[in-house]
């Protein structure tokens, strides 16, 4: 009896503890989205940004910054959640990440004049959210 009151108790203080980080995780991931959409959608147009470099390793430096742009998505959208059922979830989080690429990519076109969906920059988005997710596959608990 008193080690169900003891597991029961000791859960009781795992939510409260991390019930905070939770909230906290999810905010930073709405304002990431946040940024997202407003990194994608503004137009940048008439403002040097003063980057000497063309490429790094032959890679355009522009599909270096979308990839950039997207690798944090799998973690703040995993780290952030529920997490009942760990491959579930995961489907989720690259699913969701995917299509939000997709989304954004073409919006581009659709609400700025200034800005042209180009699929190698969806490309180097939807690698980084694979690469993302692979990698909490990595860390997968027993």
């Amino acid at each position: 009896m008193t080690s169900h009151v003891c597991s029961v108790r000791c859960a009781t203080d795992l939510y409260n503890n991390v019930q905070p980080m939770r909230i906290f995780l999810q905010l930073l991931f709405w304002l990431y989205i946040a940024a997202l959409l407003f990194l994608s959608l503004a137009s940048f147009a008439g403002i040097d940004l003063r980057i000497e470099r063309e490429d790094i390793f032959g890679i355009p430096i522009d599909k270096c910054i979308h990839f950039l742009m997207f690798l944090p998505y799998p973690f703040l959208a995993y780290f952030s959640s529920k997490r009942k059922n760990y491959w579930r979830t995961l489907f989720y989080v690259g699913m969701t990440g995917i299509t939000l690429a997709f989304l954004l990519e073409v919006s581009q076109g659709v609400f700025n004049t200034d800005r042209v969906m180009d699929i190698w920059d969806m490309v180097a988005n939807i690698i980084a959210i694979l690469i993302g997710t692979a990698f909490l596959l990595l860390f997968k608990r027993k």
